[in-house]
């Protein structure tokens, strides 16, 4: 196998896949953001973990958490990084039926 001939190849997720950041080498990993009672944002496995998220919702019945879209200049930061140092970059999202992340690839 020639080795200085392989392609890199990236991939792009969000935090809906579960992978944390820095988990694998060659994947990019950019948060969704999680609102807690329309009052502070949070990105997800940056400010908060998927685990607070879960304990809210088990012990305050009355919470309100919702997701939305990563930031898109994260979004955009990621991509170019991965574009200027890999031969080929996949990214993976959240369904298109559950997320508009889908479409801003």
């Amino acid at each position: 196998m020639d080795l200085k001939n392989m392609k890199k190849i990236a991939i792009i997720t969000d935090s809906s896949s579960t992978i944390r950041a820095n988990e694998y080498n060659d994947v990019f990993v950019v948060p969704l953001q999680i609102t807690v009672n329309n009052n502070k944002t949070y990105l997800d496995g940056v400010d908060i973990e998927q685990e607070e998220v879960y304990d809210l919702l088990v012990n305050d019945k009355n919470v309100d958490i919702k997701t939305s879209m990563p930031v898109v200049q994260t979004m955009l930061e990621v991509t170019k990084k991965a574009a200027t140092d890999y031969d080929h970059v996949f990214v993976l999202t959240i369904s298109g039926g559950l997320s508009g992340t889908y479409n801003q690839w």
